[in-house]
């Protein structure tokens, strides 16, 4: 399974406060590691990878994550809590 998060760097280049709070609730959690790559999407690069991944999927919330599992299939999750009591049931239980 490989885990890409997508977060937002607001027009003034500062990091999306919701994105940071994700960040920080991962760390919290032990969790920061399962995320295999970060990518930005950022208004002043709408040619960088983060920003393509927000277009080609139509996302309109940040942070996001794409979830490739090991069959090849994907899914989305605009919610962190949502991605992972369906993941991590074990690691989110008791919280």
């Amino acid at each position: 399974m490989k885990i890409t998060m997508v977060k937002k760097i607001m027009p003034d280049g500062s990091p999306c406060p919701k994105c940071q709070g994700v960040l920080d609730l991962l760390q919290d959690r032990g969790l920061l590691d399962k995320i295999d790559l970060m990518l930005e999407a950022s208004p002043k690069d709408p040619d960088g990878e983060g920003m393509k991944l927000v277009k080609k999927l139509r996302i309109k919330r940040a942070p996001f994550f794409v979830v490739e599992k090991d069959d090849g299939t994907e899914k989305v999750y605009d919610s962190v809590l949502r991605m992972l009591k369906e993941l991590f049931p074990a690691d989110t239980a008791d919280q």
